[in-house]
């Protein structure tokens, strides 16, 4: 099997190489802890690949959000998450180091919440976790808040049947198609790359998957780049969140579902107005 590695072809990707290998012990940078998030290490990540992900997040508004989501592929477990959420979780750490700690608490929390802001999919999936065979699915909100469950790995119903071949990044890809969630799929992958991943929780089919993207094209991942992973700089973990609550599948989407149509914002002290978040998820329920 021959690989054809791509330039990610935007600056912070490229810093991002060095930058993501933060997994150190805590570091207190003038009284503001840098690296409050505990981690539990899943695995050594050997492949990381880049996807760009435009998502329709309001059904109402005729523009779509643009983003970089990473699937970073271990011996054992893999992670998908937005890239933003990846490298403000990593960053702490190595910021404390790189600063020499003579950084202000301030600028480092400003500098976190513009990247946090930058984040467009908020789902995190780990596959062959906590168990071989079974994802944990992490649905997240823009406030920071996790409704999660754990499942049994998707067997999707692929229609590898049409002939259509394209080329991507130097790869064959092969057409397949498939109905999950109530939206129906057409993805491409490459046989040549024997992963059986792809964005979200889809795989299944013999190769990675480079494209994917819903028939309404509310939901799109296409190939940005692939990177092999040199040594042990990127490491595959969880982070452990104080908001987050755990449940079967069919609760965590309503509970998440029902968290955007009752968000609460203070105007003032000790005054509250509710407000409805749009939220098109990428699930049907």
């Amino acid at each position: 099997m021959t690989m054809k590695f791509y330039r990610l072809g935007i600056g912070l990707l490229i810093i991002s190489f060095n930058l993501l290998c933060s997994f150190a012990q805590e570091v207190t940078l003038e009284g503001f802890k840098i690296d409050t998030l505990k981690k539990d290490f899943l695995d050594r990540c050997v492949l990381r690949v880049y996807y760009d992900t435009t998502i329709k997040q309001d059904t109402l508004d005729k523009n779509v959000k643009r983003g970089v989501t990473l699937l970073q592929i271990g011996k054992k477990s893999s992670k998908f998450v937005d890239f933003f959420q990846h490298y403000t979780d990593s960053l702490h750490d190595q910021m404390a180091r790189r600063m020499e700690h003579q950084a202000i608490a301030s600028e480092v929390a400003s500098y976190q919440f513009s990247l946090f802001s930058k984040i467009v999919f908020r789902n995190q999936v780990f596959r062959d976790y906590p168990t071989l065979g079974r994802n944990v699915v992490r649905l997240g909100t823009e406030l920071g808040e996790f409704y999660s469950y754990d499942e049994e790995q998707v067997s999707f119903d692929w229609d590898t049947t049409s002939k259509e071949e394209k080329i991507i990044h130097g790869y064959r890809c092969h057409k397949a198609t498939c109905i999950y969630g109530g939206r129906v799929y057409t993805a491409w992958f490459s046989p040549e790359l024997s992963y059986k991943l792809g964005p979200y929780v889809f795989g299944g089919l013999p190769g990675l998957i480079f494209e994917i993207a819903d028939a309404e094209g509310e939901f799109a991942f296409s190939l940005r780049a692939i990177i092999p992973e040199r040594g042990n700089e990127d490491p595959i973990f969880w982070i452990r969140s104080s908001n987050e609550s755990f449940g079967n599948k069919e609760q965590a989407w309503r509970q998440i579902l029902e968290r955007h149509r009752n968000i609460l914002f203070e105007i003032d002290e000790g005054k509250f107005i509710k407000e409805e978040i749009p939220y098109n998820p990428i699930e049907r329920y």
